[in-house]
């Protein structure tokens, strides 16, 4: 960074004196003095926004020196490599832009770096790294697969959905040669290149940062054609190793393909098959394949299947790491956290043993629950009907715990609440009674995690219509009537939901309150009223109607 500065200075300096003409050669050391600051070293070891920040002026500068390189004399002509670099540090400075917050990029200006390195692969590939240069004729094909490389990394660190996955897509088409070429087609380059394993990475990660079904079939799509390809032994082809499986994998599991989980765990199977025949560890699964297809599985509703799926992956994972050893494994929080996960999303007795297994094996193995483990652990139990365990769950490891990363919210209550509901006894009003009341206290003592919220006052009007308590129709509706205060007053955080007007009128509905057809009708009126002054939660629907 201080041999950047210094050369800019220089440079300045030299402009002001007009005798003096800076040269190619020049042009070209400076750029690269300012495209080598921007290694990833340097950033990290500066460790702050304010660091990052000072690289982009520097690559801006390196951009317009080798830009105006290339109009200079044929023989001090910027040559192709500081073109590389130039390409290489915006694609570095893509993936730092795209991790800052964006409240804080006002030092950011311009497009985005992916942007940038668009336009001087146009300079490079379309006009030649001088004006007296064919770029077909000077550009040769490790050139061209390091200026694709760097340009498709720049859009998959880009972070920005959608348009990196088609941006990287039309590249990659073009590297490939695919693409017919056309003047006014913003990806097609007339220059071609083989690509490598690199590059179907990249591509892969741009299609996983996309977070689209579409995508993500995409990506499916390429790397079994990837592996089509090699296992032909077609000319050029590129052997898919366990990087490309594992981004593919994540990007189905997170895409919401109604076929994602399918689709990925199919993609375990293969990459499992292709090792065991093979025994080669550049195609080794690892711990974060099987968590992916956890989570795909347990995104998917209505799977009768969902325990035997998850129990069966863990037991594989298990076996796999008995036999290699392998660190990368070895099943960790990480991926037990993903069975919990998926167990809290399944009903049945059968989850709830399963969530209990995993709990005594992370116990025989030392392995910590973190807060994510927790939450989905009061699902599993409240949802299936043991609120009394979903609460022991709560008090005895999550409010109980010292650690400032496991800290009880109000969610945690409302799962356990919602699931004392369920129960319809007056043990189930009395333990729902009591939380509100438990949240109430720790909420006033400065617990702000603990505030009840709109779902928790409607987990307790839940508790009372399905209760036999003689009081829990009037007691629902003083309930409702301090939500829509709080909510006139300001709290936008207990506004009565449809939910919350329908959970009373069917109170009213199994009550023998001799009014109670009248004061329904007025309840659903609330509700409208609400829903007309901003309240878009409390638009009535069918289910209140029909309460009524």
């Amino acid at each position: 960074r201080l041999a950047a500065g210094a050369a800019d200075d220089i440079i300045a300096k030299l402009q002001r004196w007009e005798a003096v003409k800076l040269n190619a050669k020049q042009c070209r050391r400076a750029a690269t003095i300012f495209c080598q600051s921007t290694h990833p070293s340097i950033v990290i070891t500066a460790g702050e926004i304010g660091a990052m920040r000072d690289m982009v002026p520097l690559v801006q500068r390196a951009e317009e020196l080798a830009l105006e390189a290339r109009h200079l004399h044929h023989d001090n002509r910027v040559g192709i490599e500081t073109f590389l670099q130039l390409i290489g540090a915006w694609a570095q400075l893509s993936g730092v832009v795209s991790s800052i917050p964006a409240t804080e990029r006002d030092g950011f200006s311009g497009s985005r770096p992916a942007e940038r390195v668009e336009n001087i692969l146009k300079a490079m590939f379309l006009e030649g790294p001088s004006d007296n240069q064919n770029p077909q004729q000077c550009i040769d094909a490790d050139d061209a697969a390091r200026a694709y490389n760097y340009a498709i990394m720049a859009w998959a660190r880009s972070r920005t959905g959608r348009l990196g996955g088609e941006k990287a897509l039309a590249l990659f088409d073009s590297m490939r040669g695919t693409t017919e070429f056309s003047e006014n087609n913003d990806f097609s380059f007339n220059v071609s290149a083989p690509p490598d394993e690199r590059t179907y990475a990249s591509v892969f990660k741009a299609l996983r940062y996309a977070k689209s079904p579409r995508e993500a079939i995409k990506a499916e799509t390429l790397l079994n054609e990837m592996i089509d390809s090699y296992t032909r032994q077609d000319k050029g082809a590129v052997r898919p190793n366990a990087r490309h499986f594992g981004t593919v994998i994540a990007a189905l599991a997170r895409s919401g393909h109604y076929e994602a989980a399918d689709k990925a765990k199919k993609l375990l199977k293969t990459l499992l098959v292709w090792y065991h025949d093979s025994n080669d560890y550049e195609i080794m699964p690892n711990g974060s394949m099987f968590c992916d297809v956890i989570v795909a599985i347990g995104r998917r509703r209505n799977d009768r299947h969902k325990v035997l799926k998850v129990s069966n992956l863990l037991k594989n994972l298990r076996d796999l790491y008995d036999e290699t050893g392998s660190d990368r494994l070895q099943p960790n929080v990480a991926v037990y956290g993903a069975a919990l996960g998926a167990l809290s999303s399944a009903n049945g007795e059968d989850a709830v043993q399963m969530v209990e297994d995993v709990i005594d094996e992370m116990k025989s193995k030392s392995i910590e629950p973190n807060k994510a483990c927790y939450t989905s652990i009061i699902t599993a139990f409240a949802r299936n009907g043991y609120p009394e365990k979903a609460e022991a769950v709560l008090k005895n490891e999550v409010l109980a715990s010292e650690d400032e990363r496991v800290i009880a919210n109000a969610h945690d209550f409302n799962v356990v609440i919602n699931g004392w509901a369920r129960d319809a006894s007056p043990e189930g009003l009395k333990r729902s009674r009591a939380l509100l009341d438990d949240m109430l206290d720790r909420y006033g003592n400065g617990n702000q995690h603990v505030k009840p919220d709109s779902r928790t006052f409607t987990a307790l009007i839940n508790a009372l219509w399905k209760s036999d308590d003689a009081n829990a129709t009037l007691e629902a509706e003083e309930v409702l009537q301090l939500m829509e205060e709080s909510y006139i007053n300001g709290d936008a955080s207990v506004a009565p939901s449809c939910h919350s007007y329908t959970s009373v009128i069917n109170t009213f509905a199994r009550s023998n309150v001799p009014d109670k057809a009248a004061r329904a009708l007025a309840l659903l009126r609330r509700a409208n009223e609400q829903y007309e002054a901003g309240n878009v939660d409390a638009r009535p629907d069918i289910s209140m109607y029909t309460g009524v």
